[in-house]
């Protein structure tokens, strides 16, 4: 089966780059990620070789760095995870991710960009895409749309459009009963809009909650200091546990548009502190993939790396931390 990838409407929301100072080239660009709520990650498959069966991956994460003045630098990596394929059918979904994908042993898809060049009237997004364990460098021509100004949240936005086929059995897709194998067309096309965005905290659009953790540390530092809102953070901990994923990004993301590395940073690291026994590692992993960003940002590539390496420790497949990786030492 041959497979199409075609990136339709790769929508990515994007807010200004991080305010601070630093010293590297990373400076003059920002990370983006994809929001799934305005998303999607859908596939076609011709059946019998002309019925056609329709399904979506539920689960998946993407970022990128951009940097508007010079979009050829732009870099890209998205992670599938195999086991929320949906069809529609609970049977074929079995059959696809047992015997096509063996999700139990390789759960995820992993897309990671190597260039990205201007052809014509358009770009050329190439990249390896590993699927099955199994990766082979594929192009794929895309369409850039970009808007003037910020939109009514207060972000700028980026479009990208565009096509890629590719085959299966390239990647071992492959079912182990000739008869069934022979059924599924060596064709799929996959469709993704990816609406992402890199957060604006200080946006004035939604206002900050006034007993929200994030608010309590912006007021609390404003009054008395950081580490007084990081005692007041800890003492509330155990009868305040509101949304601390958000909470806690918000805050320092705002402190780090502000150009406040060490009180980005301190919110992080009380994030950290606070949730050390939690057994979600993707959050752990996110909370030190975001304070490696404040040390990129600040120009510190050895604690950048560091922050980053702990973040693909309690989750390898995390794609802001392969992503800022790639741009530790720009």
């Amino acid at each position: 089966m041959r497979h199409v990838v075609s990136f339709v409407t790769v929508l990515l929301c994007i807010v200004p780059a991080v305010n601070l100072q630093a010293q590297n080239q990373s400076a003059n660009g920002g990370l983006y990620t994809v929001d799934r709520q305005h998303s999607l990650l859908d596939f076609t498959a011709r059946h019998i070789g002309f019925g056609r069966v329709r399904g979506t991956f539920e689960q998946y994460r993407a970022a990128a760095f951009l940097v508007p003045e010079d979009i050829e630098q732009t870099t890209f990596t998205a992670t599938i995870e195999v086991k929320s394929i949906d069809t529609g059918t609970e049977g074929r979904d079995g059959i696809l991710m047992n015997e096509f994908f063996d999700a139990e042993n390789h759960p995820y898809i992993l897309f990671q960009s190597t260039r990205f060049e201007k052809r014509g009237n358009g770009f050329l997004l190439s990249g390896l895409l590993t699927m099955r364990d199994v990766t082979k460098e594929v192009q794929i021509p895309v369409r850039v749309i970009t808007l003037d100004g910020e939109d009514q949240w207060q972000h700028k936005r980026i479009v990208l459009d565009g096509e890629l086929t590719v085959n299966r059995k390239e990647y071992n897709l492959i079912y182990d009963n000739d008869f069934w194998d022979a059924i599924v067309d060596d064709e799929i096309r996959i469709d993704i809009s990816f609406g992402a965005r890199h957060y604006n905290a200080l946006n004035t659009i939604f206002p900050w909650r006034d007993n929200g953790i994030d608010t309590v540390i912006r007021q609390t530092t404003a009054e008395a200091g950081f580490e007084a809102a990081r005692q007041r953070v800890r003492d509330l901990w155990e009868h305040h546990r509101d949304d601390y994923t958000f909470s806690f990004y918000r805050a320092g993301i705002a402190f780090a548009q502000e150009g406040k590395v060490e009180e980005a940073l301190g919110v992080f690291d009380l994030a950290l502190e606070i949730h050390k026994d939690s057994e979600d590692p993707q959050y752990i992993s996110d909370l030190y993939a975001y304070r490696g960003q404040v040390f990129i940002r600040a120009g510190r590539s050895d604690q950048a790396e560091e922050s980053l390496n702990a973040a693909l420790a309690h989750d390898a497949n995390n794609p802001v931390a392969l992503e800022l990786m790639r741009h530790v030492r720009d």
